[in-house]
């Protein structure tokens, strides 16, 4: 069916864009890491002062990078996963447990990260906690989560929409 497929596009378009603007933030994550690192370096062996501030920013950017990369891979199913149960089930039960996977990842990522992870953003802020040696609100470094729980809900609300059309439509024609 036509409309199938132009929705089709539509979605796989959204995702592409969403799968790029999540490459570029992650490149940029590990290019802050590289310059951190490399200032961190100079700073201690090549001045004789090392900055107190390089290990902190070390640790937030590797945070941010693994949590955002996490999501990146769910929206690239190069996450890791158990295939024994989809192997050893019938053909006709496959596309149930797809469904199934991709529920269980929303409603994690909506309830664990995007609804957790605000409030531990919001708390952070109301209390007014910083980082020791940069002083930046702990509330920006923990922003990640629910940032990075957004993200996997698109990839699982896309995933489902998918499948849906894929399984209960009446395919491309």
């Amino acid at each position: 069916m036509r409309v199938n497929r132009a929705f089709r596009e539509r979605m796989i378009g959204l995702h592409s864009g969403l799968d790029r603007i999540l490459s570029a933030l992650l490149a940029l994550l590990m290019a802050g890491a590289l310059l951190n690192v490399l200032w961190q370096i100079v700073s201690r062996y090549g001045l004789g002062d090392p900055s107190p501030w390089t290990d902190e920013l070390a640790r937030y950017l590797l945070v941010w990078f693994g949590i955002l990369g996490a999501a990146a891979a769910l929206g690239r199913n190069a996450h890791l996963a158990v295939d024994i149960l989809p192997r050893d089930l019938p053909a006709r039960l496959e596309a149930p447990l797809r469904v199934g996977c991709d529920l269980l990842v929303g409603i994690f990522a909506g309830s664990v990260l995007v609804f957790g992870g605000s409030r531990l953003v919001k708390m952070s802020f109301d209390l007014g906690q910083s980082s020791p040696a940069m002083g930046i609100p702990m509330g920006f470094v923990y922003g990640v989560i629910p940032l990075a729980g957004l993200v996997m809900l698109g990839f699982s609300v896309h995933s489902l929409v998918l499948h849906a059309r894929e399984d209960g439509g009446s395919g491309d024609a």
